[in-house]
């Protein structure tokens, strides 16, 4: 294993620039000119995940993927646009126009230092059209640049985890149980499903338990404005999780491998490609 100040060497070191000098990057850039870009949000998970549950499970990802392929990982962008959610203490996020200027101006940048691949990955719902957005004027002005945009929590995998929230934009069930696996630290057990801490929880109330909003008024919600306040009252817990989710740690386990599995053939495929 190499010191923090040594050129990495190995096949399994992380190329994170905010933990490189110049001088790594621009080595690393000449040898793979790609690199994969984290993007999160800083949104609720009611009383059992921490706010910061998407960002580390998509660092994670963006870890595993970079290890694996020697490619540069861009510092995690934490806030996204997750204005809809401001009505829960500590979220916070930017207006869709101002994500899209912000995720272009450091594409810019890393173009411009000879980047021509750019593997986007992505754990937050409300940002995949912006950053559709963003890539499409990227590639405007530079169209020998290939891009790819990888969403957590979509698909199959969204399905098995969330049967009963189907067409709600967020997966927390998936979410959590990445996070119960990857970061136990951070997700509450006394306030978890009872498939987390594996005994029985018939002493509590009904009350406590999460509710589950039927589809169509989540529907209405986001066709007419998507009002924070209103947000807040049809999930007054912050959470989108169905009473009987499975959010163990174990279940966490496997949806990470399956994601670092797919995720690794859509950058085989991005790297792969002719650069013209």
């Amino acid at each position: 294993m190499t010191g923090m100040n040594n050129e990495p060497q190995t096949e399994t070191s992380v190329f994170n620039i905010e933990q490189l000098r110049t001088s790594q990057v621009r080595e690393r850039i000449a040898q793979c000119p790609a690199l994969i870009l984290p993007l999160s949000g800083c949104e609720p998970f009611g009383s059992v995940g921490a706010l910061g549950a998407e960002s580390i499970c998509v660092k994670s990802v963006a870890d595993a993927l970079s290890a694996r392929f020697s490619v540069l990982t861009a510092p995690l962008i934490p806030y996204g646009c997750s204005t809809p959610f401001i009505s829960f203490a500590g979220a916070a996020g930017v207006k869709p126009r101002t994500f899209i200027n912000m995720l272009c101006e450091i594409l810019h940048g890393y173009v411009f230092q000879g980047i021509n691949r750019i593997f986007v990955l992505n754990a937050v719902p409300f940002n995949t059209e912006p950053v559709l957005e963003a890539l499409s004027r990227l590639k405007v002005k530079y169209p020998e640049i290939k891009t790819a945009l990888f969403s957590i929590g979509v698909g199959d995998m969204s399905m098995e985890a969330n049967k009963q929230n189907d067409g709600i934009d967020r997966n927390d069930a998936l979410i959590l149980s990445l996070l119960a696996y990857l970061s136990s630290d951070m997700i509450s057990e006394d306030e978890a499903p009872k498939a987390l801490i594996k005994k029985k929880l018939e002493h509590r109330s009904h009350r406590e338990r999460p509710v589950v909003v039927p589809h169509p008024h989540y529907k209405n919600w986001k066709k007419r404005g998507r009002d924070p306040q209103k947000l807040a009252a049809l999930f007054p817990q912050g959470t989108f999780l169905a009473a009987d989710a499975d959010i163990s740690g174990q279940q966490g386990k496997v949806f990470f491998e399956r994601i670092i599995e797919d995720a690794t053939a859509e950058l085989e495929k991005l790297l792969c490609q002719d650069s013209k």
